[in-house]
């Protein structure tokens, strides 16, 4: 007896059963569709997966993009700052060492039996208390507080500028504030009871009201002057170091950046 094979080729449409009912029908026919649309969906996903990667990766370029711009910027505003850093320290150097030269002067003839008023004058006239350098720090304080310090891709440079801002600067501030202020006070204290005119020591126009004897019979003016000249001599000494850091961090950015 050959078999009524005749209802399977019947569609569910044309037997008009509902679709819950064709898995158990039809037990053949829901796997086979579902293994069509398998590809489908799979190739879906993948498209939806590499669209939100794509997104994510732009935005992430476009922040780079971003960033990297406004470190080029603070570069830039470095490397003028820089050029007032660099006044700064040719000043500082030069002043200081006019003072240490003074200072060694009186100190070299202080065994001689007599010096003129007019030479000793001339020298006490360039004492001053020399001004606190003001560095300018907005352009690093910017990079270092935004976290884009990290975004300078040449190492190099990035240690120069740490060095000079986070230690060079800090060290030779401190010196001001520790030293350099008391050893010019201490001397100009030291000369005050010798001079005529103390108030002018800074704009000139003093005279002496001791003679060299009795000058340098005073042990305060003789101690005063050798802390002056230690000291002078220091800051003398590392105002070229602090102008050699400056121009090597010009000279890196100018090459990061492609300046003239």
């Amino acid at each position: 007896v050959t078999p009524n094979l005749s209802i399977r080729r019947h569609t569910r449409r044309q037997l008009d059963f509902p679709e819950i009912f064709c898995p158990i029908i039809y037990p053949g026919s829901e796997p086979v569709r579902q293994q069509r649309r398998l590809p489908r969906l799979l190739g879906e996903g993948l498209v939806i997966f590499l669209g939100a990667a794509l997104a994510l990766f732009a935005d992430d370029w476009r922040e780079s993009r971003a960033e990297q711009r406004e470190v080029h910027q603070s570069l830039r505003s470095m490397y003028s700052d820089l050029e007032s850093d660099s006044s700064q320290w040719i000043r500082l150097g030069a002043e200081t060492q006019i003072d240490a030269e003074d200072a060694l002067w009186l100190l070299s003839r202080w065994d001689d039996a007599s010096l003129a008023p007019d030479s000793i004058v001339a020298r006490i006239r360039g004492f001053r208390t020399t001004p606190r350098p003001a560095f300018r720090r907005a352009s690093f304080q910017g990079l270092r507080t935004q976290n884009h310090l990290r975004l300078i891709e040449n190492s190099a440079l990035r240690e120069l500028i740490l060095d000079y801002y986070e230690g060079f600067i800090p060290r030779i501030e401190g010196y001001f504030d520790e030293r350099v202020g008391a050893r010019y006070g201490d001397v100009n204290s030291a000369l005050e009871p010798h001079l005529s005119v103390y108030a002018a020591v800074s704009g000139g126009g003093i005279s002496l009201r001791s003679d060299w004897d009795a000058i340098r019979a005073d042990y305060r003016v003789e101690h005063g002057l050798l802390g002056f000249y230690r000291t002078a001599s220091f800051v003398g000494g590392t105002a070229p170091r602090g102008a050699d850091r400056v121009a090597a961090i010009r000279s890196a950015i100018s090459a990061e950046l492609g300046l003239d």
